[in-house]
């Protein structure tokens, strides 16, 4: 038994929970079935069965804890109420520019549908206006009226939008500043940084230029000109504007360059590995940084031991620790690709 068959039995795990949308009891008879059914099998395959039914299990359990079922406190259930609500929240992302607006990802606290606040849990796309601009913890005072993402004839909107753990819509919304901070502090520090870098771009080049370097350097989607943008993708050039596992190779390398003859080599290691982890959580830890970073640290920490690296084991294992963060990933178009494009 390996890794890779721990990894399958917990993501069919994370897989059953959604498909059957299990409650607590539920998953209690699931888990009891499982390991009654190892526990069964012959005595030679009995330990492999055991592992395999605690991995599946977990894998379902984990899902539970990050989805839990509805409850009166979910904010999705206030969801294509009519009326207008109010609500307060905080900026869980850094904001997307799509053109004339900025799509914003806001973690609702608190929502009044007129009858006085409620606490919520939940995350709610809000479009608001370019300006002011707002960035990753800024507090919220948001009018709007929630409604349920779409299912489109060709694209399930809703189904994209649950991978990111969105469940509502804010549409026609207003935003109004409050007093504070919420979220990471070291997070705010790496957005206050990112938005200098952009703002530094944007000073010295003009566009297209800017909006390309933006693209390539910091992971900015939708920076370039609608007009350039569509000509990358007719040339088939998209994948030089996007952030992807050749950038993490170039840090590990140049931080392994500048150590190499002054730090010891558990040293050098550490220090890689803290340096993959800050430019993913500088350029945002999309699916393919995500996979990419666990990957890359996996084989460095297998050359540092003198142990080879094996490339399958390597993915279960960036598999298992992403969707241990996430266990939405697993319904994630742009991890499904990074994940086939790496078989």
């Amino acid at each position: 038994m390996t890794l890779i068959h721990l990894t399958l039995a917990w993501c069919l795990g994370i897989l059953a929970a959604r498909t059957w949308n299990l409650p607590w009891p539920g998953l209690a008879i699931l888990s009891a079935a499982s390991l009654g059914i190892a526990y069964a099998l012959p005595l030679r395959k009995r330990r492999t069965g055991l592992f395999l039914a605690l991995a599946l299990c977990a894998g379902a359990w984990r899902y539970a804890l990050v989805h839990p079922p509805w409850s009166t406190h979910s904010l999705a259930l206030y969801n294509d109420q009519g009326a207008p609500v109010t609500a307060w929240g905080y900026v869980s992302a850094e904001p997307d520019p799509r053109g004339t607006y900025m799509q914003t990802e806001v973690i609702i606290q608190w929502v009044d549908l007129g009858t006085g606040p409620r606490a919520v849990h939940g995350k709610a796309l809000v479009n608001l206006p370019l300006y002011p601009q707002y960035a990753y913890g800024d507090r919220l005072r948001l009018t709007g009226r929630l409604e349920t993402p779409p299912i489109l004839d060709t694209f399930s909107y809703r189904e994209y939008l649950a991978s990111r753990g969105i469940h509502s819509l804010l549409r026609q919304a207003r935003a109004t500043p409050l007093p504070g901070k919420s979220g990471n502090p070291l997070l705010w520090g790496l957005a206050h940084v990112r938005r200098a870098l952009r703002g530094a771009i944007e000073t010295a080049l003009p566009q297209p230029e800017a909006g390309l370097l933006e693209g390539i350097l910091l992971g900015v989607e939708h920076a370039l000109p609608a007009d350039t943008e569509e000509a990358f993708r007719l040339a088939g050039l998209t994948h030089i504007i996007v952030i992807s596992g050749f950038n993490v190779s170039l840090v590990v390398q140049a931080v392994i360059a500048l150590s190499r003859r002054w730090a010891h080599r558990w040293l050098t290691l550490w220090a890689s590995m803290g340096a993959i982890g800050l430019f993913v959580l500088f350029i945002g830890p999309s699916a393919p940084i995500l996979r990419a970073a666990w990957m890359g640290g996996l084989a460095l920490l297998a050359q540092r031991m003198g142990r080879r690296s094996h490339g399958l084991t390597s993915l279960a294992a960036a598999t298992w620790a992403m969707t241990l963060m996430n266990p939405l990933l697993l319904w994630s178009v742009s991890f499904q690709l990074s994940f086939v494009a790496t078989l």
